[in-house]
């Protein structure tokens, strides 16, 4: 009753605080078309709320013109600013759906915000006709960056993996370098890769699912984009995946850029493909044309979705240069939007490849800051006359400048560049400060036509990827400069199979990497012993143990031989509970040490289990609870054949093993890593004897 009370009070003390006309920030825009069923809906008035004033009945309606009024949930995000609103059952195909804000959301400066009524609509349903039309329009739009079959070429089943050449290691800046790699004829020779600067390897792995942009992220943790998952994939510095992350609301997740930060917040960039009548830009333009559209989402922690741009609310489709709108049959992927970037001041920039332009994007209110580049350019062009067409990864230095690759497709020769701006938002001017172009490789200008990297590292070096280039003239992937656009250092792939990089960066990073706890196991478990495994982490010389018996305070301490990323314990308790971790020490020293793992947990087996508890049937399990393997032990004086059947308690068999054994063959191990946790009943026949036991899976 207090609770109740409370909210009332709250909502009737809102009546009279002042009223603000409207909000900073809604999305969907007000107005807006083709949205997914799958919709939430985010407000912000810009201030503080005061939480149980979002408890007030009937402060929020949403209703769908076909499928009535939506129950939702309500959400105040992380930063107390911004409410999302989660219907509970998707939006009907077509409907218009209305929200209505009541006069009541209240701020903790003692105002309230005034009441709103908007209205977005969703997109028509698609015809099986029109869904493969999207599906081949997804896969044509992801072929610009990574084509399929980009030549013509026999790859043989016994091909050799990716093999480089460091053409030039002179005085680069300190670091490895980080980057994947994927066949340009599709030859499955996909890799990630960290690499010193005389190309030893510090982590290589095959992947061949197509990734993109294995990175060093803003966190300290490693991510790249995943196709199998589709999303963007987090990794420790051991190498393990630790999380997935995609776009929300319905869309797919771009393969481009993904940005996350310490605080857990994140920015990515999220496709939609819709069909739109250009013939209201001109008569001559499709009236059917299937557009693909970006969207830009800030996440926060919770994986809220707390912002969101959409291009068609924002970018008309002409603006587009190179792309005939006219066709009869059209697919236009009008932004192509390729990299995102924090500034310094918040504010988000985005590389519109296909619109030769970056925008800086407020993301208080979804509104442009300023467009540089392309039909709508604001500024004035210094020392740059050719300015930039088809660019990516563009960055903000730390003083303010912008670097990014101009692919310059449309430069006459093709030229690809690292470029530098010095931006005056006062006098719209951007000023070419610094560019680098490569010297020619035998004739050949060096020129990539899609992908490429720019990084500007701490001691002033300019750590250029080149992307797509030209198959078979001999063209870097990497290069390294200096100050004085000297090449100091500068890889280039080998093999036969064109191998190209989407992006690449140089980072010093000498992580001490605890153990990852998804790898912790414990095994050959008896009454008195259990030997603990763990992963190799980076940066790890010798690794120290801590166990203890649950519950305890102290701990017991331990180290493995040497390297070893396994320890036997010895002398533990008969049918005891134990806890464990384990921490990296990182230079000979011991000075320098992670910190320890999460704690794994494992069970002592009994005395009884581990002598015979079933010494008249000559059969014994143990031991019971088991983690990752148990075992069957015999008193037997003659050959004969087993079989040991798992049931779960529902009389389902989950796992079955049969074997022959001879008679001084007394210990058969089992494998049970593929079970879940939870009770079983182990049936073991051996010749005539027969037990069944129940046990325990942890």
């Amino acid at each position: 009753m207090k609770n109740i009370f409370t909210v009332l009070i709250t909502c009737i003390l809102t009546v009279s605080g002042k009223a603000y006309p409207q909000f900073q920030f809604i999305a969907p825009q007000p107005g807006s078309l083709y949205h997914n069923p799958e919709r939430t809906i985010v407000i912000r008035d810009g201030r503080p709320i005061v939480e149980s004033s979002l408890h007030c009945k009937n402060l929020f309606t949403i209703r769908g013109s076909s499928s009535g009024n939506h129950e939702f949930e309500t959400v105040l995000a992380n930063d107390k600013k911004t409410i999302i609103l989660k219907p509970k059952v998707s939006f009907a195909f077509g409907e218009k759906v209305t929200v209505t804000i009541s006069p009541g959301i209240q701020t903790t400066d003692g105002r309230k915000a005034d009441g709103y009524l908007f209205d977005f609509s969703i997109h028509p349903e698609y015809t099986a006709k029109q869904q493969k039309e999207i599906s081949d329009a997804r896969c044509k739009s992801m072929a610009e960056e990574r084509p399929c079959n980009f030549l013509s070429a026999d790859i043989p089943d016994n091909k050799i993996m990716p093999d480089l050449t460091i053409l030039t290691n002179t005085n680069p800046a300190p670091g490895d370098v980080f980057f994947d790699n994927y066949s340009g004829i599709d030859a499955k020779t996909g890799k990630n890769w960290i690499i010193r600067s005389n190309g030893d390897s510090v982590f290589e792995k095959e992947n061949h699912s197509a990734v993109n942009d294995f990175n060093l992220n803003h966190n300290g943790y490693i991510t790249m984009f995943n196709y199998y998952d589709g999303g963007f994939d987090v990794m420790d510095s051991s190498y393990h995946r630790i999380g997935t992350y995609h776009a929300a609301n319905g869309y797919q997740t771009d393969e481009h850029d993904f940005q996350i930060f310490k605080n857990g917040t994140m920015f990515l960039i999220a496709d939609d493909y819709q069909y739109v009548d250009l013939s209201v830009y001109d008569s001559s333009y499709s009236s059917n044309a299937l557009v693909k559209q970006n969207i830009v989402q800030e996440l926060d922690l919770d994986s809220n979705v707390i912002f969101e741009w959409r291009s068609l609310d924002h970018i008309e489709v002409p603006e587009a240069l190179h792309i005939n709108l006219s066709s009869f049959f059209l697919f236009v992927d009008y932004v192509h939007a390729n990299a995102i970037e924090k500034a310094a001041d918040g504010n988000i920039l985005l590389s519109c490849r296909h619109l030769d332009q970056v925008n800086k994007i407020d993301v208080t209110t979804g509104q442009f800051i300023w467009r540089l580049g392309g039909v709508k350019n604001e500024f004035s062009f210094i020392n740059d006359s050719d300015q930039f067409n088809y660019q990516h990864d563009i960055r903000e230095l730390p003083n303010g400048h912008l670097t990014l690759f101009d692919n310059g497709n449309y430069h006459i020769p093709h030229i690809s560049y690292a470029k530098e701006y010095e931006l005056d938002t006062e006098k719209m001017e951007a000023t070419l400060v610094w560019n680098y172009q490569h010297p020619k490789i035998d004739t050949n200008f060096v020129a990539s036509s899609f992908m490429g990297s720019v990084q500007r590292l701490s001691n002033g070096n300019t750590f250029i990827n080149w992307g797509g280039i030209i198959y078979g003239e001999n063209l870097p992937n990497i290069t390294e400069v200096d100050t004085g656009k000297n090449i100091v250092w500068e890889m280039r792939f080998t093999d036969p199979y064109y191998e190209l990089i989407y992006r690449a960066h140089r980072y010093e990073w000498d992580p001490c990497a605890r153990p990852s706890v998804k790898l912790l196991r414990t095994t050959d478990i008896t009454s008195t012993s259990a030997k603990l495994n763990w992963s190799f982490a980076t940066g790890a010389k010798k690794y120290t143990i801590q166990y203890r018996i649950a519950g305890k305070m102290d701990w017991q301490k331990t180290n493995a031989m040497g390297s070893l990323t396994y320890k036997t314990l010895k002398n533990l308790l008969p049918a005891t509970n134990y806890e464990w971790q384990v921490a990296s020490v990182c230079d000979i020293g011991g000075n320098t040490k992670s910190g320890f793992s999460l704690l794994k947990k494992f069970t002592t087996s009994s005395e009884k289990d581990f002598i015979n508890a079933h010494a008249a049937s000559g059969i014994s399990i143990f031991p019971n609870p088991a983690t990752s393997q148990l075992y069957v032990r015999f008193n037997l004086t003659f050959p004969t054949s087993v079989q040991v059947r798992f049931f779960n308690i529902l009389g389902e068999e989950k796992l079955l093993l049969k074997q022959s054994i001879e008679s001084d063959q007394q210990l058969i191990p089992i494998s049970i890593q593929q079970l879940p946790s939870g009770i079983y009943f182990v049936e073991c026949i051996a010749g005539s004897e027969k037990i069944v036991q129940q046990i325990e899976v942890q």
